[in-house]
């Protein structure tokens, strides 16, 4: 949920689920956030498992309010995903900017979360066409971010960063 300054609730901001199942491996029984960090221990980012990887720690650390280091693995992530696909049309690297648009919201950068929401739209429309409800999801992102302006944007009950 986004605020505004006032505290008045404006929008819901819609993001990408940030925990994904491995396809192979022993640790795909344990509880989602489990899995995670089991797979931060095993290092390494090396191919598509690896960046998924990358995208589950971002999601570890964003819940617990490491914002940086959570967008760090994201860039990660997209890094690895367009070398593995050869381009960034690819519904994982939309998925990637999607919730680092969202953390930029949470850093009260506006503009680039903008940037970020657009760059996941045009990669959704590529991938799935106009009518698809991911892009419907990355059109009312944008316009959370063009109602709020330059308001401070938080996410209700987030722990501001410091």
């Amino acid at each position: 949920l986004l605020c505004n300054s006032s505290g008045i609730s404006s929008t819901m901001l819609l993001r990408s689920c940030p925990l994904r199942l491995a396809p192979h491996g022993s640790s795909k029984r344990l509880p989602p956030l489990r899995r995670a960090l089991v797979t931060m221990k095993k290092g390494g980012a090396k191919d598509a498992d690896d960046a998924t990887s990358c995208f589950n720690k971002a999601g570890v650390h964003e819940k617990k309010f490491h914002y940086d280091e959570a967008l760090a693995l994201y860039q990660k992530a997209v890094d690895i995903w367009i070398k593995k696909y050869g381009s960034e049309e690819h519904a994982d690297v939309a998925d990637c900017y999607n919730n680092m648009a969202a953390l930029s919201l949470q850093l009260e950068k506006p503009q680039e979360a903008l940037a970020l929401f657009k760059k996941s739209q045009d990669i959704r429309i590529k991938v799935f066409g106009p009518d698809h409800p991911d892009v419907v999801v990355a059109q009312n992102n944008m316009k959370a971010v063009y109602n709020t302006g330059t308001k401070t944007v938080v996410r209700i009950g987030a722990k501001p960063p410091s």
